[in-house]
């Protein structure tokens, strides 16, 4: 579902918790003037990896980007300060799971990988680009394998979702033009 929010929706929600880092970020988001945000969900059975796609494309991007990726437990998936990522805050249930790819950070792609899911990764998952007050909302839905049942998706399937370039490409297309017309 895409929606706009304004500073007032983004001061009456769970956003001005999660982001704790200094009182300048939550002082940013709550000026912000407009949000747009989609939300996406994303199915995937224990065990494989997932794409949880963050894109703001505007050019250039300032090299003092950040971006806060946060559970709806505001527990940190990652955080991205200055377009570096930043392991060190990374929430003990995410270390060595979540990723992201630094080589297209200045394209405006902050999507993260996410390896050997497991049921608790269940929750929705919020993207916020710092500088240019772009929030993203995911849903993340973690189902048991079936017992019994043959896995003829290719490794690093993600419920139907396999993360290859052509499959990425298409999904970020579908994804755009989904959330374009419906802010239309």
């Amino acid at each position: 579902m895409c929606g706009v929010m304004t500073s007032a929706d983004i001061g009456n929600t769970a956003v001005k918790g999660k982001y704790k880092r200094s009182g300048e970020i939550l002082l940013l988001v709550v000026l912000a003037s407009i949000t747009v945000s989609c939300e996406q969900v994303t199915r995937a059975q224990v065990g494989d990896s997932v794409l949880l796609p963050c894109n703001y494309k505007t050019n250039p991007l300032p090299e003092t980007t950040s971006v806060f990726w946060r559970d709806s437990n505001s527990s940190v998936v990652l955080d991205i300060i200055k377009k570096k990522p930043d392991h060190k805050t990374q929430n003990e249930k995410y270390k060595g799971r979540v990723f992201s790819f630094q080589n297209v950070y200045n394209e405006g792609n902050f999507s993260i990988l996410m390896k050997d899911v497991r049921l608790t990764d269940s929750s929705s998952y919020e993207c916020l680009v710092l500088e240019v007050n772009h929030l993203q909302i995911l849903k993340l839905t973690v189902s048991e394998r079936r017992a019994g049942a043959a896995d003829t998706s290719p490794h690093g399937a993600a419920g139907g979702a396999v993360v290859t370039s052509t499959s990425l490409l298409v999904s970020l297309l579908l994804l755009s033009l989904i959330c374009s017309l419906k802010l239309n």
